[in-house]
């Protein structure tokens, strides 16, 4: 019976011994994956932030085409052969546009109604290019020849004003910085609306304009009046979206400001606490992690300048063999930013916009650096944004190329030995996309608003974690707490339908509820399996229920997701079915 005994302890102590490195890799590869997840969960919603970072169009009326015909000469009036019309002090636009614009009136007979719209259709191609101030008349002239001469003042901009005053030297800045070099130039409408979206993004800014006629012909002066409130804004967030690896409650403190440089400039600073235990139990009980950003911008006309900065730690642990595995990481990333304006009109506007983003990743197992999900990496991307009037809502459509440089100490393919033909790169290229699309409308006298957002990306190379696109959590498809498939190539589409009902009417209701609306959303997203084996691809189809409560001083989310479709195995672990809470207080 001893040696019985004896022996099945023996023969346990031999396989434990033997079975140590494989158990001790199966941890280690679990950190990874966890570290991994936790870098693609940040970079997901921190591009679902960057989707709805758009800048909305400021419309002006445009002055009555008839202000610039002639009045006095009745219709009946006798017609004058006109074999040519020669246009005088035409600058800004080309002959051959203003050829083609009139030339089908050469070679006939024009009475006062043909002339006028003559007039008409020059001023209006003005218009058109934005040029607002533009007069067109008839000098002085024996038309007996057949000869018409019209005589264009295209108008240029005199001075601009502040409230109906010269703009005195503290608001020198945010005049100059909103309207650069306009005075002496031709007016011009696109400018003007330029230089009020350059305002008006601030959230204690609300500028209006006021075109009126200068001391010269043709001369305009631009009064702009600028509503101001305070220039601080403090809100106070939390909610349960967080994940199980770094804490399901997340608590933020935002505090912007406006126009500390006196340049319509802008900044936000931000500082967010995930744990377990609830959204404002602080302790160092793991998991949890904490996330710290930072962002500036400055306008100049056309372009704007900015800066975005990220920081962020984590302490959470993996099961191992006998007990727990502490697990540990944080992460740094710095974008420099420049946008400019190329095209717009009255429907909508192009933009360009160049980055420069500096990342790393270091993640640890029991205070040692983990090397192969510890990185640097340095990506450019350049990005084309428009946004128009469409149908009666309001389209976005987003490009981007991405593409990892091995600069600034950044992960090179090129250093790398005796690695896989499949494994990440880091100077890989990326090209993403999305589509968004935005309309209320009305049925039966109740109020609704269609939201729909397609996202995807695609990249021929192998792509790192953080690079990498991922299915499943609130920022991509609902229904499941944290991504479920991630991978290289993929794609998703958010569909939500909201009925837009009226809160309170009072002062006081209005500052915790002037809307509330309930929503339906319908989830789709797939990605692709890769032939490496940093991807697990899939596709997944989730419905949301809520409703929404908006407030002067507070907002209110409360809904419920499930999953509708998923075409391969979820994780163990990962909640399927999740009610979710989401609370703001302004200050």
């Amino acid at each position: 019976m001893r040696c019985s005994l004896f022996s099945f302890v023996l023969t346990t102590a031999f396989l434990c011994l033997f079975s140590l490195p494989s158990l001790a890799h199966n941890i280690r590869e679990k950190a990874i994956n966890q570290s991994e997840s936790i870098q693609r969960q940040q970079t997901q919603e921190q591009r679902f932030q960057q989707l709805h970072r758009r800048n909305k169009t400021q419309g002006i009326s445009l002055p009555d085409d008839d202000a610039t015909v002639l009045h006095d000469a009745s219709p009946h009036t006798t017609c004058l052969l006109i074999k040519s019309i020669e246009l005088i002090g035409v600058r800004l636009i080309s002959h051959r546009d203003l050829h083609d614009a009139i030339s089908h009136w050469e070679g006939r007979c024009l009475g006062i109604d043909d002339i006028n719209k003559v007039l008409k259709a020059v001023t209006k191609l003005y218009m058109q290019r934005g040029y607002i101030a533009v007069r067109a008349y008839l000098p002085e002239q024996d038309l007996s020849g057949g000869h018409l001469q019209i005589v264009v003042v295209e108008g240029v901009m005199e001075d601009i004003t502040l409230d109906g005053h010269k703009v005195e030297r503290k608001d020198q800045g945010e005049i100059i910085m909103a309207f650069p070099n306009l005075i002496g130039k031709p007016t011009n409408l696109r400018q003007i609306e330029q230089g009020l979206d350059q305002i008006n993004r601030l959230f204690s800014r609300q500028a209006t304009i006021n075109l009126g006629a200068g001391s010269n012909s043709g001369a305009s002066i631009l009064d702009v009046h600028i509503e101001k409130q305070k220039p601080w804004l403090i809100t106070l967030s939390s909610d349960n979206l967080g994940a199980k690896a770094t804490g399901l409650y997340q608590t933020r403190l935002s505090l912007s400001f406006d126009d500390l440089l006196g340049g319509n400039d802008q900044w936000s600073f931000s500082y967010q606490r995930s744990m377990d235990g609830g959204p404002y139990h602080f302790s160092k009980k793991r998991p949890n992690s904490d996330t710290i950003t930072g962002s500036f911008s400055i306008p100049y006309g056309t372009w704007t300048t900015g800066f975005d900065g990220t920081w962020s730690q984590y302490h959470s642990s993996v099961k191992g063999i006998f007990s727990d595995i502490l697990t540990s990481g944080k992460s740094l990333s710095l974008t420099p930013w420049i946008s400019r304006v190329i095209a717009r009109n009255q429907e909508g506007k192009t933009w360009l916009t160049g980055r420069l983003t500096w990342k790393y990743a270091d993640n640890f197992i029991l205070g040692s650096r983990v090397d192969v999900s510890s990185r640097k990496l340095a990506i450019a991307t350049f990005e084309f944004d428009h946004m128009r009037q469409w149908l009666g809502g309001e389209l976005n459509v987003h490009l981007g190329f991405h593409k990892g440089l091995a600069i600034l100490e950044a992960y090179d393919d090129k250093e790398q030995e005796n690695i896989s033909p499949n494994a990440p790169k880091g100077q890989f290229r990326k090209w993403s996309f999305s589509l968004g699309y935005v309309r209320p409308f009305s049925l039966h006298s109740y109020h609704f608003r269609y939201n729909t957002l397609l996202s995807g990306q695609w990249s021929p190379d192998t792509l790192f974690g953080s690079e990498q696109i991922s299915l499943g959590g609130n920022s991509s498809v609902r229904g499941v707490r944290e991504a479920v498939y991630y991978g290289n190539n993929g794609v998703f589409w958010r569909n939500e339908l909201s009925l837009l009902l009226p809160g309170f009417t009072s002062e006081k209701g209005r500052k915790v509820m002037s809307q509330f609306s309930p929503y339906l959303a319908l989830d789709l997203g797939a990605v692709a399996n890769d032939v490496s084996k940093n991807s697990f691809g899939g596709r997944l189809v989730g419905a949301t229920l809520g409703f929404h409560a908006d407030g002067e001083m507070m907002d209110i989310d409360l809904s419920y997701s499930n999953l509708l479709k998923a075409s391969r195995p979820i994780e163990k672990g990962n909640a399927v079915g999740v009610f979710q809470v989401r609370t703001l207080l302004r200050f």
